[in-house]
């Protein structure tokens, strides 16, 4: 099973104000947003987690080192004093939280112990590799769900006390962040952690990507800086830290219960990585649907029979009359699913009641589409868990129709896991998102003053 530890987290310095600088995670950042981020304060996290080209740099990588450098420099960033396990809480105004501990968490191809949740969609995965090899760091966490039982219960009697950070974002979200020091929970969280599996749950390529450079670093010699003496991982501290800014010096750090993290700096190194871990379980969790957005990149001959057709070998269909954004919203709201077209909509009622999620079926559907119209090239798919934003699409003929799906529970998500099998792509959206800038992660020894 993956080891779960404590790290040095590196975060915004007290005057910085954290509201102008945390970012959502950089996969769900458009043009337009990230310009807004971007002209907020020159310390937005956005600024490194989706770096720009920059006048005298090679490349945007190169510009997103020479920012996380500065910042670590200048003391726009500090490290926490003690290696700390991150409390991270998460609030929408409907006030069903979601709340899980920052970690740093070992990585290891997918298996017994790491689990991938869900297929995922070939992208190119050079950009992340990219950002890590050149900042050195985790600049937003993964997420992890833990099927430990009762792992929650062992943190959240902490966030009795006042949260370190607590910062409401664009959504209207409160996230707030609690710092674990003491050794005894550490050491009970860890322990639970490492022993049950662990599910991917976002954040796929990064993991990925994240193993891809441990594995790549792991054959490159040790510069003369150091080196991390139990993974082997060579590590380069940055030097002339801000007044302040250094954590303390390699020790052994020894939790009360007798537990010993390592002779070295606990949590650092490239074969882990930054990660949000939470409980696998109903009261945990917000997993909100993706519908899919259907286009037609060929003439269009499918027609309302056409595409009645297809889904009919999945799903029975009802007709719930002429393409109406007010009514498809209505359906979704009473925990059904709609195929919206232009030729008028349908509530779907699955065929098939076996272990199979709706995107699987749905998935089959869109296929048979694909098929009458040419095959693959003739159909072009995006996704959105804003139904609304489906429903326009179609509305405006941008799109041919849309699929208007139910959200997956917990339980699937369970049953999958311990089953070992992948969901399709684009099954679960968990909501609210983690912000980028709440805390970081050096993959290299903190160096001291």
């Amino acid at each position: 099973m993956p080891r779960f530890e404590p790290f040095y987290g590196i975060r915004y310095a007290p005057s910085i104000p954290i509201g102008e600088v945390i970012s959502p995670p950089y996969d769900i950042v458009d043009d337009a947003e990230r310009s807004i981020l971007a002209a907020r304060n020159s310390a937005n996290a956005i600024h490194v987690e989706l770096p720009a080209e920059r006048s005298g740099f090679a490349d945007r990588y190169e510009s997103a080192a020479d920012i996380w450098t500065s910042w670590l420099r200048n003391g726009t960033v500090l490290y926490d004093h003690d290696p700390s396990l991150y409390i991270y809480r998460m609030t929408p105004p409907n006030g069903v939280s979601t709340i899980g501990v920052v970690g740093a968490l070992s990585l290891e191809p997918p298996g017994d112990g790491i689990l991938p949740h869900e297929e995922t969609i070939p992208k190119d995965k050079t950009d992340r590799l990219e950002l890590l090899r050149h900042c050195r760091a985790n600049i937003s966490p993964i997420w992890g769900l833990s099927l430990a039982s009762g792992l929650g219960s062992l943190y959240t009697p902490a966030t009795s006390a006042a949260p370190a950070v607590r910062v409401v974002d664009d959504e209207s979200v409160l996230h707030e962040l609690w710092i674990i020091s003491d050794g005894k929970v550490i050491d009970s969280v860890c322990r639970a952690v490492a022993e049950a599996p662990v599910v991917v749950a976002d954040g796929h390529h990064r993991y990925e990507t994240a193993l891809a450079f441990s594995e790549e670093s792991a054959m490159l010699p040790a510069p003369s800086t150091g080196r991390d003496t139990e993974s082997g991982v060579a590590s380069s501290a940055v030097d002339g830290l801000a007044e302040g800014n250094g954590a303390p010096e390699h020790r052994t750090s020894i939790s009360p219960s007798g537990g010993r993290w390592r002779d070295t700096v606990p949590g650092t190194g490239a074969g882990m990585v930054m990660a949000l871990m939470v409980e696998l379980s109903q009261d945990q969790l917000s997993v909100l649907p993706i519908h899919r957005i259907v286009s037609l990149t060929v003439p269009d001959f499918v027609g309302s029979v056409g595409l009645q057709v297809a889904f009919a070998s999945q799903f029975e269909l009802k007709d719930i009359g002429p393409l109406n954004i007010t009514r498809a919203m209505e359906v979704i709201r009473g925990g059904h699913m709609a195929v919206v077209s232009q030729d008028g909509m349908w509530e779907l009622a699955r065929r098939r009641q076996d272990g199979e999620v709706d995107s699987f079926l749905v998935g089959m559907a869109i296929q048979a589409v694909a098929k009458s119209v040419g095959g693959g090239d003739g159909i072009d798919i995006s996704y959105t868990p804003d139904a609304a934003q489906a429903v326009d699409a179609v509305q405006r003929k941008e799109a041919r129709f849309a699929v208007l799906m139910r959200p997956v529970t917990v339980g699937q998500i369970a049953d999958y896991a311990r089953r070992k099998t992948r969901m399709p792509a684009k099954s679960t959206y968990f909501w609210p998102k983690p912000r980028t800038g709440m805390v970081f992660r050096s993959l290299d020894s903190p160096s001291g003053n």
